[in-house]
Formats: structure tokens, sequence, C-alpha cells
């Protein structure tokens, strides 16, 4: 996997709840939250790590070292019969590498909101906007041709300069990253939902998810700006500058921005015992297409996931309540973390992802 793409896998855990005579919501924050009817304001925060079900070991080179997340959740009730909501989710990925750059720490967030009817009806309908972003990431050295090359890190054999200040005031060159990306995603959608089996301990609901997104990435390399055909032609282990330019060039994700639409269809159930503990799980199918996307020549493109649901609730008071719980999906995060994908990081969405979570409800 390409080191910007897992930098960016990493997703949020989904808190999911239901007691009788409450009614669940649904989307990607809680996807059968607690909502008992008649309920003006919840609120939520939850703490999650994820990581590669079978291993962290994404390549022979690459380790997954950390994936954490957090979010916090608030969703109001109005009198017009509409529900309107905000989430903010933040997330932190690690990995270690045995070549440059060896270690990488990056951290992106999601904000999103949305309007829709209140949660308590037998048919649910919902419109969301999505913004997904990551800080800027900024490579100091990158290996290329079993070479070192880049700025500011002692291994570098080749090193690319400020041209505005080469030289620092202590006399060290002012160097520059060999690479700088941020990545950003709109998304918008629409979801709809029908309670099939409403009893005082059993529910059972269906929905639909239709979603569009568009992606970007913004990359800058003074590899890229480069036009000197003296610095282009400086050999570096065999090959010219210009030939790693065009190389790592065809490494990274296009800049081009793209789009990526997908439907999911799911049916979640929940089961209740003693009115305050409650176990619950959710299946759902997501189908993927793609428009101004330039596909990897070498391989085929990931367009589809499964993903299963498991929670267990626990109501402490007629207003709060605590739960644990957990996913595993069948190609990562495909259809749920839209900036993760790139033609890239596809080659790491055929294998399984899981992820678990704690967290608390309050509602007024």
């Amino acid at each position: 996997m390409n080191l910007i793409q897992t930098q960016l896998l990493y997703i949020l855990s989904i808190a999911i709840f239901w007691i009788p005579n409450s009614y669940g919501y649904f989307g990607d924050e809680f996807d059968l939250s607690i909502f008992p009817e008649g309920t003006k304001i919840m609120t939520a925060y939850q703490y999650g790590s994820a990581g590669m079900l079978k291993s962290k070991q994404i390549t022979s080179s690459t380790i997954l070292d950390k994936i954490i997340n957090q979010e916090f959740f608030i969703s109001a009730n109005l009198n017009n019969n509409i529900n309107i909501g905000f989430s903010l989710r933040t997330g932190e990925t690690g990995i270690e590498r045995n070549s440059h750059p060896k270690n990488l720490d990056t951290r992106a967030q999601n904000y999103r909101l949305w309007v829709g009817s209140k949660p308590w009806q037998e048919w649910q309908w919902r419109g969301y906007y999505n913004y997904q972003t990551t800080d800027l990431l900024q490579l100091q050295c990158y290996a290329m041709a079993s070479r070192i090359v880049g700025g500011n890190c002692d291994d570098a054999e080749f090193r690319f300069l400020n041209p505005e200040k080469t030289n620092n005031e202590d006399g060290s060159l002012n160097t520059v990253p060999v690479l700088k990306t941020k990545v950003k995603a709109n998304v918008i959608g629409f979801e709809l939902r029908k309670v099939l089996v409403k009893a005082e301990n059993v529910r059972l609901a269906t929905q639909v998810r239709l979603q569009s997104t568009r992606i970007e990435h913004d990359i800058s390399s003074p590899l890229f700006t480069m036009r000197s055909p003296v610095l282009l032609g400086f050999i570096v282990n065999g090959k010219s500058l210009r030939q790693l330019r065009d190389e790592f060039s065809a490494e990274l994700p296009q800049t081009n921005p793209w789009y990526e639409h997908n439907i999911s269809i799911g049916i979640k159930g929940a089961k209740s015992f003693n009115k305050t503990l409650s176990l619950e799980a959710g299946l759902a199918l997501t189908k993927i297409a793609r428009n101004e996307y330039i596909e990897h020549p070498l391989r085929n493109e990931i367009t589809e996931n499964a993903r299963l649901d498991i929670s267990l609730i626990w109501a402490a008071t007629q207003s709060s309540a605590f739960y644990v719980k957990g996913f595993a999906t069948k190609n990562n995060t495909l259809g749920y973390e839209p900036i993760a994908y790139n033609r890239k990081s596809s080659g790491q969405f055929n294998k399984n992802y899981g992820e678990v979570a704690i967290g608390f409800l309050k509602f007024w």
C-alpha cells in the first residue's frame, strides 16, 4: 500500500442502541442509537481503535501502528417533526516502515450536518452533507531507487533546498520536504429507513443509502517543479532525477478530482433484556461506481463491500447509556471512508477490516 493512503485508512466506530418504547435512528454515526419518543436532544461521545483483523502487517515493509478515533455527536428534534444534527469525528493514524519515511503520524477530520424526519416514525428519511479532510502531510525524505532523496533527514543523499533561503542562521541547509499532500472530500447523501418489526423486546428495520462524493488530492513536490536540465540529469543509483520524478508521480494518487457513488442496503435488529441491556446487530451491502477516475493498470478495482455490526448497550439511567461495539468489513473501509481509496491504496481493499469502540449517550 502507498504510504499516503495507508495513513488515511482510519475509520470511526458507530454507536447503536435500543430500548422498549424507543425508536432507532440510522446513518454512519449511530445506526440504531437510542432515541426515546419525546426526546428533544441527544449527545454522545465515543472512543474507538481499529486495525486489520488478521494482521497489522500491511505490506512487507509497512506496519499499522495505531488507528484512534474520537467522535462527538448531537441531534435535536424540532417541533415541526424535523430532526437536525451535527457530528465531529477526528482520527489519528500511525505507521512504521523499514525505509524512509520510517515513522508517520497523520490526522484527519470529518464534519457532518443533516436534516431529516423524527426518528420514531415507521418511515424515516434523512439528507446529509459531509466534509472530510486530512491535515497537511509533509514527507521530508523518501526512498527512491535504493537511495534517499528529500529534505531534512540525516540519511538524504540528495536534498532539495529552499530557493528563497538556502542557509539557516546556524549555517545549516534550509531544505524543503520531498512531498506535501492534503486530501479532501465533499459528500452528499440521502437515507430512507423502514421499521419492519416493532415489539416490546424485539425490533427489525431495513434501510437504503445513496451517496455521492467528490475526492481531491492536493499534491506538490520540488521534483514536479524542477526545470533545470542539469539537475534533472543528476544520476541517483543509475537513474536520473527525471526518471525518478516520473516514477514517483506514477506512484501517487491522481491530482484531478474524481467522483465516487455508492448505494448501500442494510438490515438491522435489536433484542432487549430486562429493559436495561440490549444486544444489536446489523448487516449492510455496498456497491460502488466511479467517474473521472484513473484505474490502476495492473489491478482490479474494488467495487463492493459487506459489513457486520454487533453491539452491547447498558441503559444506566432513563437518560443515559454506555455501550461497547465492534464491526467487521470484507473489503476494508470501502463505502465508509471515501478519502481512503485511490488507484494506489486499492491494492489493500481486498482485505478484512475491523474496529471496536466504547461510548456514552446522554439525552434530554
